[in-house]
């Protein structure tokens, strides 16, 4: 249904740095050499001490640092359903353009209307300088949790095949793993580019590229499930778990074996579940 043609706000403190900036009008241009976020903050920080907090800080040289550069963000849509494909995107911007971004309204894909998801939609993709979407059917998904491996790690290797793919200057991933760190060692043995990268929970809530990925894979996402839903002829709900629609639609779908085969994860707890009860009540008929 619909076809493809990091966040820091700068703040009245914000800007309050910029003044204390130009007071140290050596400090910066020192640390535009460095190569890391962090050692900058190091190189700055003795020049501000007792002025303001190390997170502000970090946050305002990661945004001295990164202006004008290409900004890759990376989130999901459809990790947890028992339904359909999980949605991958990468959207890359001009750092600089991440302002047009806040003006439209773009933020985390959970915050907003389904509806509202949908009017920026086209407006993102005018915005992005590139756009990268990879869908992982449930037949890939069951394939890798046969061989024993997991979601994290299955995401891990996608990221780093879009980030190979789009070759940003920054990469901002929001990362499933509650450990980033060991999430973007990882991920790191894929990559062939290698930009700034930064591995963080909740990106999709602080980094607006990150926001603007979300909204796009929820999108691409839902246009999925309201395909499956005209090709079975039958409502199939939000494909989670939690929704009685969905579970109806899985009950269903094990005595149909194409359905099953092209829109049901059969590794998931709640399919197992569903199939038992289902074995159990067949039984007890006879």
């Amino acid at each position: 249904m619909f076809a493809l043609k990091s966040d820091v706000k700068m703040t009245g403190s914000f800007s309050h740095l910029g003044r204390l900036a130009s007071r140290f009008s050596g400090a910066f241009t020192s640390v535009t050499t460095r190569k890391t976020t962090k050692r900058a903050t190091r190189v700055i920080s003795s020049k501000f001490r007792g002025f303001i907090t190390i997170s502000y800080l970090k946050q305002w040289v990661f945004l001295k640092i990164n202006m004008g550069k290409l900004v890759l963000g990376i989130d999901e849509s459809g990790r947890g359903p028992v339904v359909g494909d999980m949605v991958i995107v990468g959207a890359m911007f001009d750092k600089d353009d991440e302002e047009k971004l806040k003006r439209i309204g773009v933020k985390d894909s959970k915050l907003l209307s389904a509806k509202r998801r949908e009017e920026l939609y086209p407006h993102i993709l005018n915005i992005a300088k590139k756009i990268k979407v990879v869908s992982i059917p449930p037949q890939e998904i069951d394939q890798r949790f046969a061989v024993n491996s997991n979601l994290n790690n299955m995401e891990a290797v996608k990221f780093a095949e879009i980030v190979n793919e789009l070759r940003p200057e920054i990469a901002i991933i929001d990362t499933p793993s509650a450990n980033t760190e060991n999430f973007k060692r990882y991920l790191s043995q894929f990559l062939d580019h290698f930009p700034v990268l930064n591995c963080e929970n909740y990106a999709d809530k602080n980094h607006v590229s990150v926001s603007a990925a979300s909204i796009v894979a929820k999108v691409l996402r839902d246009s999925k499930i309201r395909d499956i839903e005209i090709e079975v002829g039958m409502p199939i709900g939000i494909g989670y778990p939690s929704d009685p629609v969905t579970l109806g639609f899985v009950e269903k779908a094990l005595d149909n074996k194409e359905w099953l085969k092209k829109y049901i994860r059969k590794s998931w707890l709640t399919f197992q579940r569903i199939k038992e009860e289902k074995e159990q009540k067949r039984l007890g008929d006879f």
